[in-house]
């Protein structure tokens, strides 16, 4: 059915007349009233025609949330609420028919599933059943290791998708029973391979790291403090070096070598381009050596490191790692203008091309205290949400389901 039909449908009745307006949430149920299914077909309508322009965290009932396009540069999704902070998830597994028994049977077990779905013999590979269930998010990370310890990513497949928008008091009910806060969780299947795909070595990425340095090395001729900020902000690198952070608190280390690889070759590439754009700039004398050497008031932080660089770096690292994990945008954006990570490396293209070595050693020294300061203090941000997930689940389990008010 269209937008049309259900419209129809209200005005005859079939629907309660105070029920989905495009201004309000929708409500409970009354008892002997209808309720039509969602077979989720818009007929192609926009979705954003269908989304509420205000949105409530929760309701008694259900949630209705809304989602803008992603950001192509920094592979991040500047939501008010992220895909990953989705209250609700659909959990699929396809897996072979010797191991159905046992994952049904947990899932079965599952008292946080609201709704369970078998279809027997669906899978064609491999072949075996096809389970749906709808899952908190706080409890994903232990049905996907209960799955993992099965056996089932060896020859069939776990697949977690966000609910965008769920009506039903079963759900609310699960909820009450799922460890923590949704907000809080962090599914780590979900992140850990985000960070395996937008660590990847692309020409993509290759080509944002060269343009951002390049902004960056006119913004330091210019002595420009907006030119830096936007060459900040282009800059691609900070998703790399936050996987190093939960490379290691996952203990993947091909996660590791991937960031690590992608880095390092995405600055030296960048670093080398500019390099030879600084050079034909100084042959051709488009940049004199005397506006490398004036006084730069503007741009002198990039080769003067200090304490303050390590102490920006380490707080960036931490708000960009709890940005990525609760997919904040917002936060992202200050933490892209905090580091100096891509105006050193464009100082550095500059400084080699007109013998400026104490500022080589200076913006050098500028861009691994970055680096590393980031990556240390997102493992350690990683590190301590873990245990305090852990905590958490294991106090839920000793308490009980929490309880909620009604509004």
């Amino acid at each position: 059915p269209c937008v049309s039909d259900a419209r129809r449908r209200l005005r005859q009745g079939v629907l309660p007349q105070q029920s989905l307006e495009i201004h309000q949430l929708a409500g409970l149920l009354a008892h002997g009233e209808a309720l039509i299914s969602d077979d989720r077909d818009t007929c192609r309508v926009i979705p954003a025609v269908l989304q509420p322009p205000k949105s409530r965290h929760h309701d008694l009932e259900g949630l209705l949330l809304t989602d803008i396009a992603n950001d192509s540069a920094h592979g991040v999704q500047p939501t008010r609420r992220g895909v990953d902070n989705w209250p609700v998830l659909s959990l699929r597994v396809s897996c072979p028919a010797s191991l159905c028994a046992s994952v049904e049977a947990l899932l079965r077990a599952e008292p946080t599933i609201s709704s369970l779905t078998v279809h027997r013999g669906a899978s064609l590979t491999p072949p075996g059943d096809v389970f749906l269930a709808d899952i908190p998010r706080e409890t994903a990370n232990t049905l996907v290791d209960s799955l993992m310890d099965i056996g089932v990513q060896h020859e069939g497949t776990v697949t977690i998708t966000p609910v965008g928008a769920w009506i039903s008091r079963p759900g609310l009910v699960a909820e009450r029973r799922a460890p923590g806060r949704s907000p809080d969780s962090v599914v780590w299947a979900e992140v850990t391979e985000r960070a395996y795909s937008e660590t990847e070595l692309t020409w993509t990425y290759v080509s944002f790291m060269i343009l951002a340095t390049l902004l960056a090395a006119i913004a330091i001729v210019t002595d420009s403090v907006i030119l830096i900020i936007g060459a900040m902000v282009l800059g691609p690198e900070f998703v790399p070096i936050a996987a190093l952070g939960l490379g290691m608190v996952r203990r993947r280390r091909g996660l590791v070598r991937q960031a690590l690889r992608t880095l390092l070759i995405g600055f030296a590439v960048s670093i080398s381009v500019v390099a030879v754009v600084a050079l034909l700039a100084r042959v051709t004398g488009i940049v004199d050596v005397s506006q490398i050497e004036s006084a730069r008031p503007g741009t002198a932080f990039i080769y003067t490191p200090n304490w303050w660089s390590l102490a920006v770096s380490v707080l960036a690292g931490a708000a960009g790692v709890l940005s990525l994990t609760a997919a904040k945008g917002n936060g992202l954006v200050g933490v892209f203008i905090s580091v100096t990570t891509i105006p050193a490396s464009g100082n550095v293209a500059l400084a080699l091309i007109f013998g400026l070595w104490s500022e080589v050693l200076g913006s050098t020294a500028q861009l691994a205290i970055n680096i590393i300061g980031m990556a240390l203090a997102g493992w350690a941000t990683l590190a301590l949400q873990q245990i305090v997930w852990d905590r958490i689940s294991s106090r839920r389990v000793r308490r009980g389901p929490r309880s909620r008010s009604h509004p």
